[in-house]
């Protein structure tokens, strides 16, 4: 091998080594170039979370309101339950229960029945003697297949009946909450649809939760679209966003015109045309008020709307006359001093409610777990006033109401329960138990006991006048001090005692006087100690005192004018058990315990 060879040997074998090298150190170094430095799984997942929850935050800063319709018009102020018309009572506790089925929203009297829609959509038929129910309509006759009509997510297509009025003899209105107005023939079954959800006159803003409906002249309905975003069955979400996006709307029967009366009310709910025809009031739900619509009258009024009465004990619901021309309320939830209502807590929190509506879920969930509170007020026509309540404060019968018809029929208190996990949803037919009339009673007195303990200073009368030939009641003395029992007319004076100074009472007090007008009528000479009950006697001439079952004399001709009631007053630490039935002593031949009028409610 020359010399040039070899050389040339070498040189190759040396590239060769050196490539060789480099392949080998590029071998090594590659895999260090490609590895990067890696985060923890759990350090990636708080970035996540961290970006969301900024993004959450710009969004609740930045999108959600700062405030309101809410904020600028609900209450600021809670009412107390401690005046004489809202003291606590347990008038609906005194209640029956008539199942019907599930979800009735609205009863209407026709023909001495009561009709009312259920939650599977169907229209019934209830005899209030017998208790029988019949199907007048039904949502299976749609269409064979619909089988679970009743639940939440079939209510748009089985349909919701909620607001139920009385149109002819033999129709009535119906509000079916997501297809619009029918009207129900009750012989033929027939079901004519008045006015669409979808009617194109409503535009983009079609009818989405109907709700209430009142008939006038037979010719216009007036009724309430709740919210034209939001459904029924997402109730919820319209109370926590609290948007004026409700309705009142006119309709007329007889040329087919539509109009809008007014549309910025925040959950518009039950609604009632005044007595004098003069206007319509709505229950505002959200913001615990009524609002009057003027329809008619003062031409510098028509058309517009105002407050009638807000600040409202609780959420109202449906509205209806009493037999004076007052206007029955019905509340769904309660709220006051001791018990604000889930809006009194959030009214002020606009962003919060606005995040809380999309879980309306979670939302009945909190509500159901909250005190239950049954709450009915009369409201004065013409003052505004709260007149009197009637109460379950327990909520063991009644937990809520929806709507209330008393003497509709046979002395019945009709009303509906909202549904909820814990009780089924029913009519109420209040069975009248003659009890101490809270809702009118004395300043400074203290009715407890369910209405049978008088104590603190003053006067208070029975819910229930004197109608029979001879009435008996009983009066066990608790405590002695100031106190008297008698009768009264409604004119009688319940703050000022004694009684028996006046025209309008007549009382035997402690010393065992009977007075009327400050004159003496008679005196009983048996003194009355603790412990001893007093039977009292009336035949509308003369008072018959039995103490202990013994009967006084001399007895004491009276001559009272007018409708009387039992009236009894307390003062100087006196306390007074009043028995109106199961007596201590059987009462004197031909006597029987305070009878109800039918109509006295």
């Amino acid at each position: 091998m020359t010399e040039n060879v070899r050389q040339r040997k070498r040189i190759d074998e040396a590239n060769y080594q050196s490539t060789e090298d480099d392949s080998k150190r590029r071998i090594v170094i590659d895999p260090d170039d490609r590895r990067q430095p890696s985060l923890p799984l759990s350090q990636v997942a708080l970035t996540v979370i961290a970006i969301a929850m900024l993004a959450l935050l710009a969004y609740i800063q930045f999108a959600l309101p700062h405030e309101d319709h809410m904020t600028k018009h609900f209450p600021a102020s809670l009412p107390t339950m401690d005046g004489a018309p809202l003291l606590v009572n347990d008038f609906l506790a005194h209640s029956e229960r008539i199942y019907v089925g599930e979800g009735p929203e609205s009863i209407e009297p026709l023909n001495g029945m009561l009709y009312t829609g259920l939650k599977n959509g169907s229209i019934i038929e209830l005899d209030p003697v017998t208790r029988k129910t019949r199907i007048v309509y039904s949502s299976l006759s749609i269409d064979d297949h619909l089988l679970t009509c009743g639940k939440d997510n079939l209510e748009h297509v089985c349909g919701r009946p909620l607001g139920i009025r009385r149109l002819s003899d033999d129709e009535l209105v119906i509000v079916q909450a997501y297809h619009g107005l029918f009207k129900l023939n009750i012989k033929t079954k027939k079901l004519t649809r008045l006015i669409s959800a979808d009617d194109q006159r409503f535009g983009s803003r079609p009818l989405k939760f109907v709700n209430d409906v009142d008939v006038l002249d037979g010719r216009y309905l007036f009724f309430t679209d709740s919210d034209w975003l939001y459904p029924r069955k997402e109730f919820m979400s319209v109370l926590m966003h609290a948007s004026p996006r409700g309705r009142l709307i006119r309709f007329d029967l007889e040329t087919g015109k539509v109009r809008i009366l007014d549309d910025q009310l925040a959950f518009p709910n039950g609604v009632q045309v005044s007595v004098d025809k003069q206007s319509v009031l709505v229950c505002e739900t959200t913001l615990a008020r009524v609002i009057r619509h003027w329809i008619n009258g003062d031409s510098s009024k028509i058309g517009k709307s105002e407050v009638f009465i807000d600040n409202l004990p609780g959420l109202p619901d449906n509205i209806r006359l009493t037999s004076s021309g007052n206007y029955w309320i019905a509340f769904a939830g309660i709220r006051h001093r001791d018990q604000p209502s889930i809006l009194d807590r959030l009214r002020n929190w606009p962003r919060l409610r606005t995040l809380l509506s999309l879980v309306p879920g979670t939302l009945k969930k909190i509500q159901s777990k909250l005190p239950q509170h049954g709450l009915i007020i009369e409201v004065d026509k013409d003052n505004k006033h709260i007149v009197r309540s009637l109460q379950d404060a327990e909520g063991l019968v009644v937990p809520s109401t929806s709507q209330i018809m008393l003497s509709c029929l046979k002395s019945a208190c009709c009303l509906r329960f909202l549904q909820g996990s814990n009780y089924p949803d029913v009519i109420v037919a209040h069975r009248p138990e003659v009890t101490l009339d809270t809702s009118r009673m004395g300043q400074d007195v203290v009715v407890v006991k369910n209405g049978r303990r008088l104590c603190g200073t003053g006067a208070a009368v029975a819910n229930a006048p004197v109608v029979q030939n001879k009435a008996y009641f009983e009066v066990k003395l608790q405590t002695q001090g100031t106190w008297g029992i008698g009768l009264g007319t409604r004119r009688a004076n319940l703050s000022k005692v004694p009684l028996g100074t006046d025209s309008e009472t007549w009382v035997m007090d402690q010393y065992g006087q009977v007075k009327h007008d400050n004159k003496v009528l008679s005196q009983f000479r048996t003194a009355i100690e603790e412990g001893d009950v007093v039977g009292f006697a009336y035949d509308h001439e003369t008072f018959r005192i039995f103490v202990n079952g013994t009967e006084q004399e001399p007895c004491c001709r009276v001559a009272t004018r007018g409708t009387v009631f039992p009236i009894f007053y307390v003062d100087e630490g006196a306390i007074l058990d009043i028995q109106f039935s199961t007596f201590y002593f059987p009462p004197p031949e031909g006597y029987d315990r305070i009878l109800l009028e039918k109509s006295l409610i």
